[in-house]
């Protein structure tokens, strides 16, 4: 298949994403030969060879190949009408192994759904190829630098296997290949967009908690509903990639039942105003009014050591506020609004830069954008500058137009005012930047002296 760029806002499903090459241990040969140039008769050849190897995950899953898995983990909802799925972060996972050696198209990748957990366990490679005897392992041959792996293993009785595990079959229909624009959205490491997703075959039972493993395949085609069987085993041991456990609700509140429970009369986003006196005081009127507009009051612990309460409102407190035109902040502590009619601190400018900055540093592609935005109005800064001081030393020599906005150029065709742009341009950079004089930059030559009585060398 051909991976594409997606037109924004769209999404491309293919059947599969067959690898180029297979995994495994290949020899790469090479070799040069060296002929007469007359007459072509070959006097000597140099060949060479290569051993490479192609990985793939086998007994254990690499650190970014599992994106996100449905319905989350530890989730409670009514999930009995939905598909269990894993959603891959490469596009070529499911079929980077085989389970029928004659049809590439198979996946190796299932999810078996359980309505008991099964009991996980950490098996060295030995005991889960080679299992004793009843039990049927998977029929492959590790590679040399395997044979010393673990892995997770799970035991599934052989009856319960035959009832829930997909048909060989179905094993294609079972996964697929999606092509997303990411353009917009948090990718954690995934760039272009390609994911593969491998589906359940089995929903989840109602009013119950459910486990689901992600199972290799590999090495267990005759295990396989349908398949020619395991014989007289009673149990099959399979490898498990990973796994999750949710709670599936005959009746989920979902997000409408939950907006409708909100009820018609319901409050906005605040602390109710009615509050009870405290002794014989009552409610400040101020501070009535505060929790009407959605603010809190939180124990606030300064850097002196001192603690204290302020004032603090989220950015979804459904109360209309008034637009606050602010001027950047370097800190957090810059942004704390201290209230002189309370002689409170208010927090919520200082924990929005906070979390702002928080974002920001756990966003990979952040650094590198900010790293490319400053290196951009460092070489505007530069060019601004070397067209003012041409301006300044040439303009009676070179004929150049008498207003400096004229030197913008194709390559700067926004600049109105080319001095206004460049004061400004220096203070974003936080540089100075002056304007060579004509006369300033003449270099000056000092003239020789003569001593009084000397006579001139002729």
């Amino acid at each position: 298949m051909t991976l594409a760029t997606d037109p924004r806002g769209t999404i491309e499903f293919s059947d599969n994403a067959l690898p180029v090459v297979e995994a495994g241990e290949y020899t790469v040969t090479a070799s040069q030969t060296v002929a007469e140039a007359k007459s072509g008769s070959t006097f000597a050849s140099y060949p060479d060879s290569q051993r490479i190897r192609v990985d793939a995950p086998r007994f254990v899953l690499g650190s970014g190949d599992l994106y996100s898995m449905y319905p989350p983990p530890n989730h409670q909802d009514r999930f009995d009408q939905t598909l269990p799925h894993v959603v891959l972060g490469r596009p070529t996972i499911p079929w980077e192994r085989k389970v029928d050696p004659t049809d590439p198209t198979v996946p190796w990748l299932a999810l078996l759904v359980f309505d008991d957990r099964p009991v996980a366990t950490t098996r060295s490679l030995n005991e889960v190829l080679q299992p004793e005897s009843g039990v049927c392992g998977p029929k492959v041959t590790p590679e040399s630098w395997e044979k010393d792996a673990t892995c997770v293993a799970i035991d599934v009785d052989a009856v319960l296997f035959a009832a829930i595990a997909p048909k060989r079959a179905d094993l294609p229909l079972l996964a697929h290949v999606r092509i997303v624009d990411t353009e917009h959205k948090e990718i954690a490491g995934v760039v272009d967009g390609c994911f593969s997703v491998v589906v359940a075959n089995r929903f989840p039972a109602p009013n119950g908690t459910t486990t689901v493993h992600l199972v290799s395949l590999e090495g267990m085609v005759d295990a396989l509903p349908g398949g020619p069987g395991i014989g007289t085993a009673t149990t099959v041991r399979l490898v498990s990639l990973a796994s999750w456990t949710f709670v599936s609700i005959a009746v989920g509140r979902g997000f409408a039942r939950i907006v409708g429970d909100m009820g018609a009369n319901a409050s906005l986003l605040a602390l109710p105003t009615e509050m009870q006196p405290s002794g014989d005081a009552p409610p400040a009127p101020m501070v009535r009014a505060a929790f009407g507009r959605g603010y809190t009051m939180l124990a606030h612990s300064l850097r002196s050591g001192d603690t204290t309460a302020s004032w603090y409102r989220g950015p979804l407190a459904a109360v209309p506020t008034k637009r606050e035109f602010l001027t950047p902040y370097h800190s957090a502590a810059q942004a704390t609004v201290y209230d002189s009619e309370t002689g409170l601190f208010d927090e919520s400018y200082a924990a929005a830069w906070q979390i702002g900055r928080l974002l920001a540093l756990a966003d990979g592609r952040f650094p590198t954008d900010l790293l490319a935005w400053r290196a951009a109005g460092h070489e505007l800064v530069d060019l601004v500058n070397e067209r003012l001081n041409l301006f300044a030393k040439y303009r009676h020599v070179l004929d150049l137009p008498s207003d400096p906005s004229a030197l913008a150029g194709p390559d700067l065709p926004h600049l109105a005012a080319l001095g206004a742009v460049a004061d400004a341009l220096v203070a974003l950079a936080g540089g100075q930047m002056a304007v060579s004089d004509p006369a300033a930059d003449r270099p000056k030559v000092p003239r020789p002296q003569r001593r009084r009585g000397a006579k001139a060398r002729p």
